[in-house]
């Protein structure tokens, strides 16, 4: 399902340079799922907000779609006593702090 929000997302941002979470909301069918996924954009985006809190703001939301993703990974890994994809999430996970994205053209 984060997936699914992330790929909406950015495909959204791609067409009308803008996100429309309601739209990406609507996507989804049980209440449950539009529940989990309004908590993904529960940060709102001011129009008042600067570029680097927009920035700080994008970042986050990203990490934690991320980290939910390989969370889960990490799961299956373990039922499945995948050790070595076991290692290859904690090396990513390791690595998402440092993860950033710019809104700076150019």
């Amino acid at each position: 399902m984060y997936k699914q929000a992330a790929e909406l997302l950015f495909d959204q941002y791609e067409k009308e340079g803008k996100v429309t979470p309601a739209k990406i909301l609507n996507h989804f069918e049980s209440k449950e799922e539009q529940k989990e996924a309004a908590a993904l954009f529960s940060l709102e985006l001011s129009s008042e907000m600067g570029s680097k809190e927009k920035e700080k703001a994008l970042n986050e939301t990203v990490q934690r779609i991320k980290k939910n993703s390989l969370d889960k990974q990490s799961k299956e890994a373990i039922e499945q006593n995948d050790i070595q994809t076991l290692q290859g999430i904690i090396k990513e996970q390791t690595g998402l702090q440092k993860l950033h994205i710019s809104l700076d053209c150019g």
